[in-house]
């Protein structure tokens, strides 16, 4: 009964991390634009921004419970089994390295007291990710990613049908008006989350069996809709991407290493010709996904915040605290330039930039490449498509950064999984080192010839399979 109840609690704190209880934790919320909104003026942009602190909570009563309730009963159940904790914690050195450079941060910022309390939730988040992948296995926390994924789609078909102002924009942003946003009163957000659940339902498709596979087919028919209605561009881009990206993977766990490196320069080859032809003339392909050559604007941003990094390039402004909104020392400069409430860089790179510099940028691409690493060695070891996942997963954390931003943001569902398949890596790594000692210290018979053992892709020993 206990295991129910803490599964149930961790599909409700995922829902919480991934924006999906925004309208139910605060139905008069109105919705922040991700994208230009037209010729603002100051005036109509404080007016849009009336009431947002920035801070997490938004000062919502309902919502501070919330996470209040859902740190507190994360931290009981890390205390349960502490010692394990934090064995795996300190294991992954440029994981809290970073999230220690985000809290000291607070010394040069220029908001230290938010930035304190921001990084407080942040490491508060990320231990989250972690006791996830101490407890649980691949299988299981990808069931109970698939549950998250189907409750978000009916609850984002019931506010499109019940509460079409909140489910559906209204053109407050421009080009924007008809596009789906669901539940999670943003139209990227709901594209973004659904991409990555028509993946992950779609790899239990493959998997699973029997009533879980049915489930998976179910969660990709309510999830693929709602993506496409989002109407998201870096999801209708990342989604055959990382479809395409499964085989690729299939095929580099089982060629040599030689192989793996010619099929990825040909690929490289492939993705380098559609981009020179991007250049050409990209006016008609952005044109066809209803963009423009500046991207939305997100060009423009993203040359101003350059500019802002390179007046502080190895610590930042202090984390969270550039996105201040329109009484931002550094971000009110470049909401009165665009005429537009921009709520952050649309580039997850440039946003660790500004917020803990180059120093931040380089502990991350180095955790980055150590942890594609153990999933590259977990996926040749393994024999199960599961054995994937933390390859694909990678890949979408880099492709939707390019123009969204989940690296080191706290309270994000893609931040707390990153943790989570890191950790599980290490630890599925570790069982196959010592099963293969266990093989090693057995006599060998006389005749016979014992065969290496082979590890269950990412099961650590649960009675559940």
């Amino acid at each position: 009964m206990f295991k129910i109840l803490e599964k149930a609690f961790l599909v409700f704190a995922m829902l919480y991390f991934s924006g999906a209880l925004i309208i139910a934790l605060d139905p008069d919320m109105q919705p922040v634009p991700d994208e230009p909104a037209g010729n603002m003026s100051m005036a109509m942009m404080r007016a849009a921004d009336k009431g947002n602190d920035q801070d997490p909570t938004q000062k919502n009563k309902v919502k501070i419970a919330t996470q209040a309730g859902i740190y507190l009963v994360t931290a009981f159940l890390i205390l349960l089994n502490l010692k394990e904790f934090l064995r795996l914690f300190l294991r992954h050195q440029w994981l809290w390295l970073l999230l220690v450079l985000a809290i000291v941060s607070f010394f040069w910022s220029d908001v230290p007291g938010f930035t304190l309390r921001r990084s407080v939730v942040l490491v508060a988040s990320t231990c989250f990710g972690i006791y996830l992948a101490q407890h649980y296995s691949m299988r299981e926390i990808l069931r109970m990613l698939y549950i998250a994924g189907v409750i978000a789609a009916i609850g984002s078909l019931i506010v499109v049908w019940r509460l079409p102002a909140l489910g559906i924009s209204g053109g407050v942003t421009a080009g924007t008006a008809g596009d789906w946003q669901g539940c999670f009163g943003q139209k990227n957000t709901l594209g973004r989350f659904m991409a990555f659940e028509v993946m992950t339902c779609g790899i239990g498709v493959l998997v699973e069996k029997r009533l879980w596979r049915w489930f998976c087919i179910l969660g990709v028919l309510l999830c693929l809709p709602l993506l496409v209605m989002s109407k998201d561009a870096t999801a209708y881009l990342a989604s055959p991407l990382l479809l395409a990206m499964l085989p690729l993977y299939q095929f580099t766990r089982k060629h040599s290493f030689f192989r793996m490196v010619a099929v990825l320069s040909t690929l490289g080859a492939t993705v380098a010709g559609i981009v020179f032809l991007m250049i050409i003339d990209p006016n008609k392909l952005l044109l066809a996904m209803g963009k423009n050559s500046t991207l939305s604007g997100r060009t423009e941003i993203w040359a101003m915040v350059w500019d802002k990094f390179l007046k502080r390039p190895w610590v930042g402004y202090g984390y969270s605290a550039f996105w201040m909104g329109k009484d931002g020392k550094q971000s009110a400069g470049i909401w009165e330039a665009l005429h537009w409430s921009v709520p952050h860089s649309h580039n997850g790179f440039l946003d660790v930039l500004v917020q803990v510099g180059a120093v931040g940028l380089v502990l991350f691409l180095v955790g980055y490449v150590i942890f594609f690493n153990k999933a590259l060695r977990c996926a040749r070891a393994s024999t199960s498509l599961l054995g994937l996942f933390p390859m694909l997963y990678l890949s979408f954390m880099i492709l939707f950064n390019f123009s969204e931003g989940s690296i080191i943001r706290e309270e994000n569902l893609f931040w707390v999984l990153y943790a989570t398949m890191w950790v599980l890596t290490t630890r599925w790594l570790d069982l196959k080192q010592a099963k293969m000692a266990q093989v090693e210290r057995q006599p060998a018979p006389a005749i016979k010839r014992i065969r290496p053992i082979p590890v269950s892709a990412w099961r650590f020993g649960s009675p559940n399979y």
